[in-house]
């Protein structure tokens, strides 16, 4: 079981716990394998977060050198 974790979006904090693939609608079984899904709960509405379970490389992403 996960622990709950916490977030802060433009200085305020929100506690996120994991949500169940199950409860995930309109998304491929690709993704809900390929992400972790975590919902927060704000005043006004939840939100849910999806986060990729492994580390995305960043091929070609580096800055281009100008010629000089």
């Amino acid at each position: 079981m996960e622990l709950k974790k916490e977030i802060r979006i433009l200085g305020r904090r929100f506690e996120v716990e994991p949500r169940a693939k199950e409860s995930l609608k309109g998304i491929t079984v690709g993704e809900k394998l390929s992400y972790r899904s975590m919902m927060a709960h704000t005043k006004a509405r939840p939100c849910c977060s999806l986060s990729p379970r492994r580390a995305i490389p960043l091929h070609g992403l580096a800055p281009s050198r100008a010629s000089g």
